[in-house]
């Protein structure tokens, strides 16, 4: 209602402040290799794969740089998409070759380029990849568990996955200049850029099942 009266200022405070009642916690903020965002996170060690892929409308091969982000001198090209806000270059990974194909659409193997893309382990993110299922291992809480701890670790994934709904509405007429299923998306990672996060992992919107998303489309 703020951003629609324009009050933007307003509304993005509404919006720090919320990511910043995070704490760094295995549910909300964490490094990629110790994320519950991505399978297999409790192995020690673990190195979490991600990919990025590019079309083309024909064969030919993609230099390394090529692979990345859109340049900060062609930043006049980059739209508003879910989180990219016009004119900010991001990158877009997907923690399967998979995920990234039907994230550009499912295109004709020809057009298809995709390349692994290696992190460093400082990066932390928020997790947005979480699911009401989530709740499932609080109803048979353990006899020695703290419910004051409990109670916060229940807080914040209630709060995560609000922010998971309000984040995975699709667009259906993608010709429109204005995409009001982007404000809070945007706003959320304009509050991680402020609170010095690097990205925010959450499930493909291209698939219903998040079930199914969990394992091989997390973005």
């Amino acid at each position: 209602d703020l951003y629609y009266k324009g009050d933007i200022v307003d509304a993005q405070t509404i919006i720090n402040e919320l990511i910043n009642s995070f704490d760094d916690d295995s549910y909300a903020i964490t490094g990629i290799n110790n994320s519950i965002a991505f399978p297999g996170f409790s192995q020690e060690n673990l190195e979490v794969q991600f990919f990025r892929a590019r079309l083309s409308e024909r064969v030919e091969g993609y230099k390394a740089n090529e692979m990345l982000h859109i340049p900060f001198n062609k930043r006049e090209i980059i739209k508003s998409q879910r989180f990219s806000i016009p004119g900010l270059p991001c990158l877009y990974l997907g923690n399967t070759t998979y995920d990234c194909w039907i994230e550009l659409g499912r295109p004709a193997d020809y057009m298809f380029n995709v390349s692994p893309a290696l992190l460093d382990n400082t990066q932390k993110v928020l997790n947005l990849a979480v699911s009401i299922r989530y709740f499932y291992e609080y109803l048979t809480p353990k006899d020695t568990c703290d419910v004051a701890e409990m109670k916060k670790e229940m807080l914040t994934l209630l709060k995560l996955v609000i922010l998971n709904i309000c984040t995975s509405y699709r667009v259906i007429n993608d010709d429109r200049n204005f995409k009001s299923e982007y404000i809070v998306s945007q706003m959320i990672m304009l509050a991680c850029k402020r609170r010095g996060l690097d990205g925010i992992a959450y499930f493909s919107k291209r698939i219903i099942s998040e079930m199914f998303s969990s394992i091989y489309s997390v973005n």
